[in-house]
């Protein structure tokens, strides 16, 4: 008996950070998944894209120049095209207030840098099925 698989659909995932060595590596532990990772370095390249190209999924730094991880996080919360995706945010910014302002904010997940792949894949993963 022949069974036809359907082709599994790429996860779109749009990393804002401007620091292209974090990029690398979160696309290095996302190679041979189903997320494809598409980069903008700043927050405006980011919500631009975001606003063409509809991602499943944001990943935002917190500590980017000119805006703010944080004021980038209320930009997408308060955009009605935006404000649906949801959002991991990865940061070295191990501030109790940050992370409390950010989950009030609501994000989907909050991860220390350097970030584990297990528990990058295991976030993502939670975050897709909820959307299916």
């Amino acid at each position: 008996m022949v069974h036809d698989m359907a082709p599994v659909k790429p996860i779109s995932v749009l990393y804002i950070e401007d620091n292209f060595i974090n990029v690398r590596l979160v696309r290095r532990m996302l190679r041979q998944t189903t997320y494809e990772v598409a980069w903008a370095e700043s927050v405006q390249a980011g919500i631009d894209a975001a606003l063409d190209e509809h991602p499943d999924i944001f990943i935002l730094d917190m500590h980017i120049p000119e805006v703010s991880g944080y004021d980038a996080l209320k930009l997408i919360k308060e955009d009605d095209a935006l404000k649906r995706i949801p959002v991991i945010v990865l940061t070295a910014d191990p501030s109790e207030i940050l992370r409390e302002k950010c989950v009030a904010l609501g994000v989907d997940d909050y991860q220390f840098k350097p970030v584990s792949r297990q528990r990058l894949l295991q976030s993502l993963n939670q975050i897709s099925k909820k959307r299916a």
